[in-house]
This record gives structure tokens, sequence and C-alpha cells, in this order.
């Protein structure tokens, strides 16, 4: 699973370009906003943890990065982050596939 996130303060809420892991139930609307690109939570919509970075509640997983590397490619900027602290809880992630939404399955062997 990868995830991508770009955060600032900006006046009372904040900027995340994208986040992964959000529980379908919970947060459809919330993903289908950052699909649209730059997308900004307003005061609860978000947590802090002292003076870490802004964490959605409703989140599955969490990682806490720190960058390790920046690659310029084309008229991209590739960061490349080291895993400081990762947090993960039960759910049905959201899914994206050929256009749809859906729900991820465990299946038992």
């Amino acid at each position: 699973m990868g995830l991508a996130v770009a955060a600032a303060v900006e006046g009372q809420g904040v900027a995340l370009a994208r986040v992964e892991g959000l529980d379908p139930a919970e947060d459809r609307d919330k993903a289908i906003r950052f699909a649209r690109g730059v997308c900004t939570l307003n005061d609860g919509e978000y947590d802090r943890s002292g003076d870490g970075p802004p964490r959605l509640p409703e989140a599955l997983s969490r990682f806490e990065c720190v960058t390790h590397d920046r690659i310029q490619m084309g008229d991209h900027l590739v960061i490349v982050g080291r895993v400081e602290a990762f947090q993960t809880r039960e759910g049905d992630a959201l899914t994206f596939h050929r256009g749809r939404y859906g729900q991820s399955h465990v299946f038992e062997a």
C-alpha cells in the first residue's frame, strides 16, 4: 500500500494533497475530495499528537516519515520518506480500481 501525504497548515485548516487508507463506510466523500487535488480540512476533521503531523482520526493506517531523499524526474519531484512510526487498526480499506470505489476483502485459505 502506498501513502503520499503533503501537509501544511493554512489558516484554520490543513491542506492535504493525498491520503490513502480511509475507511469506506466513514469517509468515501473525503476520499473523493482528495482525488480532486489539494483538499483543505476544517477543524474537527483532523487531530494532532503533540508536535506531530496532522492525522485523520478514521484512517486505517498511518505512517510518520522524515524526508530521506528528493529525486527530480522530469516535471515531477519524487520524495522518498523514511518511516519513523506506523499505526494500523482493523477495517475494510477503501479501494479505487478502474474508475470505481470498492472495499478490500480478506479471503481465508
